[in-house]
C-alpha cells in the first residue's frame, strides 16, 4: 500500500518537472512568445498609439511591429504616461522604434 501511494506520488513529482522543462524554460531561454498577459498587453498600448495623431506614419508598420520582439520589449517598457504628455520622451520612443523596425540585418548586409 506504501509502495503505491509512493509511486503515485514520484510520478506526480516528475510530471511537474516535466511540465516546467517543456514549458517554461524554453519561453524565458529560448526567446518565445510571451505570457498572455504580455500580449494583452501589447495590443492595449497599441491600441492608443494608433489613436495618436503623430504614430499615423507607423501605421502601415503594424504588423511588423507587432511581431518584432525587440520592438514588443520596447512596448512593455515603455512608460505610455511620459510617452503620450512629454514630447522629449515621446521623440526618444519614436527615434528607438526606428531604430528597431528599420536596423538591417548585419547577417544579410554582409558580403
Amino acid at each position: 500500500m506504501f509502495g503505491f501511494i509512493f509511486r503515485i506520488l514520484s510520478w506526480l513529482v516528475i510530471e511537474i518537472i516535466a511540465q516546467f522543462f517543456f514549458d517554461y524554460l524554453p519561453k524565458k531561454f529560448l526567446g518565445y512568445s510571451y505570457y498572455e498577459k504580455d500580449n494583452k498587453l501589447i495590443q492595449e498600448r497599441m491600441d492608443v498609439l494608433k489613436k495618436e495623431q503623430w504614430f499615423r506614419p507607423y501605421e502601415i508598420y503594424l504588423l511588423e511591429i507587432s511581431q518584432r520582439k525587440s520592438i514588443q520589449k520596447l512596448i512593455i517598457k515603455a512608460n505610455m504616461d511620459e510617452i503620450l504628455s512629454n514630447e522629449e520622451k515621446r521623440n526618444e520612443f519614436l527615434k528607438e522604434l526606428d531604430r528597431r523596425l528599420f536596423e538591417l540585418n548585419s547577417k544579410w548586409t554582409k558580403k
